[in-house]
């Protein structure tokens, strides 16, 4: 499989569950705050010559698809970014490549 990054002026679209996750990138980016009031509302920066879109997901399938379906329709084509900590958050006793229960 091939990586062709998108081209300047597309839009990356960044998706993860938990605030916890997101912290240090929504700092580095400056990401505006959700110009709507609902669940999944992205927040927009700009880096890079393209648009950024963040997304909070939730937990779970469902909900990572309900979260960027919306911000998708108008932009088809652009590059989905899913990231996390798949639960291994601090304080849970799970080391760099451990399994949890």
């Amino acid at each position: 499989m091939t990586f062709i990054p998108p081209a300047a002026g597309e839009t990356i679209l960044l998706a993860a569950a938990v605030p916890l996750e997101t912290a240090l990138l929504r700092r580095e980016f400056a990401f505006a705050p959700p110009k709507e009031n609902r669940p999944f509302a992205p927040s927009t920066a700009e880096a890079f010559g393209r648009h950024l879109l963040f997304v909070h997901t939730g937990i779970g399938k469902a909900g990572a698809a309900a979260a960027v379906a919306p911000p998708l329709a108008p932009r088809p084509g652009g590059l989905v970014l899913d990231f996390g900590g798949a639960g291994a958050y601090p304080g849970r006793g799970l080391a760099l490549g451990d399994l949890g229960p």
